[in-house]
């Protein structure tokens, strides 16, 4: 960006309204309108609000403002440049002035000789020392901005690498979980201690569920070294879609005071809307920072929830013709048919919309169990024979389907997602569902990172949009 000459800032320093003149109208047939100043405070304050290239003082005035002048470090820097007007040419500057100083003038104007003329010549000089400045600046904002965006690609490298070391610290902890043999909650909640048992640095564990009525908070009775065994909670209401919000905060308190503050709280969803079970880990305190680095435990309480839903899924398992799979198999079994072959299409059925409309709604009860059943039994009857099924919560359904059937299977998929009688699991059946709401399905890439980023924006609470790699099939 070239600086032209009369955008050059001015300002001019003397005690003399008649050296003032004279050198403002020279400037002003360079197309200059230069600011003036008689006392010192008065120059000092016009450089620090405003970029200022030049500063004409008179030389009968420099020893009021050199110390001034000298320790400015827009000057100093040379930022901004000095030029010094003599009205008189025998007079000369005492070398003495010069012995200290962090500035030198960038011109000497005589006042006996054209003013013009000399401030035309120390003007280019500044011009080319200004645009020089400029260049160095946008050279420095350049690299600034590279520096940027390297130090961003590491950080979020070594952010992908943290979140690719704790999916893989949780998952190989379920894994064991899943080996189980679970055929309800009460064989799930064993196999779950056990699992907490071999942990090393939890100190104790406990667990809440409703009770028959869903009026009460149970703990499961269980007898083992590290399990806290903690008080019945009556709930002085009905909870009608699992443990309801007003229940896991008084949940929440009681394993606090009983367990301590290093106490990790993990929710255990199955068909309804609310968790089924609620489990308190606390850890040694030392340690807990270190833990709590380690974890993902948003990730962790969906791997858990994932084999309960299993287990709930067993329910109904001569309804469905497809193979279920937690979310970490599938998440193999993605790379696997990245790496090995085209033998399966992906689909991701996304729930998110719905969801949303839902939590946006809570005078409108929706029926989670009846329906995560009825959609899945139907889902599964389109996918056919040799598909393989899993989920991810409330928020979305996963299903592989033979390459060789896709085309003709693919529109089973997207007849039920959009004729599906969504508003009959609503209380009120007579409620409008806005179409916009309803499920899509989309065709994913066989890739686990791509997945687990829709992990990650799930487990912080963010709806996760159709990407470039995802190809709408709603209807």
């Amino acid at each position: 960006m070239d600086v032209q000459i009369n955008e050059l800032n001015v300002a001019l320093y003397s005690t003399s309204l008649t050296k003032i003149q004279k050198l403002s109208s020279a400037l002003r047939q360079k197309g200059i309108f230069a600011a003036f100043y008689q006392d010192a405070p008065s120059l000092v304050s016009h450089i620090n609000k405003n970029l200022t290239h030049l500063i004409v003082v008179d030389r009968d005035c420099l020893q009021q403002v050199h110390k001034l002048l000298n320790a400015h470090p827009r000057i100093t820097d040379g930022e901004t440049l000095v030029a010094i007007y003599s009205h008189d040419s025998s007079l000369s500057l005492p070398e003495s002035i010069w012995d200290q100083a962090k500035y030198r003038p960038v011109s000497m104007i005589q006042g006996n000789a054209s003013l013009v003329s000399q401030l035309s010549s120390a003007l280019h000089w500044v011009n080319v020392i200004a645009e020089t400045q400029i260049k160095k600046n946008d050279a420095l904002t350049g690299f600034r901005q590279i520096k940027d965006r390297f130090e961003k690609h590491i950080s979020e490298t070594e952010k992908s690498n943290k979140g690719y070391q704790q999916l893989q610290n949780v998952s190989a902890i379920v894994r064991n979980l899943a080996s189980e043999s679970i055929r309800d909650q009460e064989s799930y909640l064993i196999a779950l201690a056990k699992m907490f048992e071999r942990w090393d640095t939890v100190t104790n564990y406990a667990f809440y569920t409703m009770n028959s009525t869903n009026q009460k908070l149970v703990a499961f009775d269980f007898t083992s070294r590290k399990y806290k065994m903690l008080p019945l909670l009556r709930l002085g209401k009905t909870c009608e879609d699992g443990i309801e919000n007003f229940a896991q905060e008084m949940a929440y308190q009681v394993a606090f005071d009983e367990m301590g503050v290093t106490t990790v709280a993990l929710r255990i969803e199955g068909a309804n809307k609310n968790p089924d079970i609620i489990c308190f880990i606390s850890f040694q305190s030392g340690e807990f920072s270190k833990i709590n680095n380690q974890y993902h435990w948003n990730l962790f309480e969906v791997l858990l929830s994932n084999v309960y839903r299993k287990m709930i899924l067993q329910d109904f398992d001569e309804h469905v013709e497809t193979q279920f799979l937690p979310v970490w198999d599938f998440l193999n079994f993605l790379d696997e048919e990245s790496s090995d072959g085209d033998e399966y299409k992906f689909i991701n059925v996304d729930l998110c919309r719905m969801n949303h409309f839902i939590s946006k709604n809570p005078s409108q009860k929706f029926y989670w169990k009846t329906f995560f059943s009825d959609f899945l039994i139907s889902l599964s009857k389109s996918a056919g024979d040799g598909s393989k099924l899993s989920t991810f919560g409330t928020m979305g359904i996963l299903l592989a389907i033979p390459s060789a059937e896709i085309e003709k299977r693919v529109h089973g998929i997207k007849e039920v997602v959009s004729k599906f009688e969504y508003w009959g699991y609503f209380a009120d059946s007579k409620l409008v569902i806005p179409h916009y709401i309803y499920p899509e399905a989309s065709l994913i890439p066989a890739s686990s990172a791509y997945y687990i980023k829709k992990l990650e924006a799930l487990s912080i609470n963010v709806t996760p949009s159709l990407s470039s790699h995802e190809t709408t099939i709603r209807t």
